[in-house]
């Protein structure tokens, strides 16, 4: 939408953004999402805990790329990404 409207797409070591790109780990486009809470959390505090979570990522308003498609991993924030293939 904003390219359209004449913004200019940024790239990252050369590779401009693309779901191929993310997929491949050509265009590193990561985000962890931590929820910690204690093991002995209610019932009921742990519901709105994951109900946050939930509406969290399903508010993701660009294209959300779960890892379970993509061709390449990380173990963790900021870490070296691996290809999977």
């Amino acid at each position: 939408v904003a390219v359209a409207a004449g913004a200019k797409a940024l790239s990252f070591d050369g590779v401009t953004y693309s779901e191929t790109a993310v997929r491949e780990g050509s265009y590193t486009h990561w985000s962890f999402q931590h929820l910690f809470y204690r093991s002995t959390l209610d019932t009921i505090r742990k519901n709105i805990a994951n109900s946050i979570r939930d509406t969290i990522s399903s508010a993701v308003t660009t294209p959300n790329i779960n890892t379970s498609t993509k061709q390449v991993t990380r173990v963790g924030d900021g870490t070296e990404i691996f290809a999977t293939y």
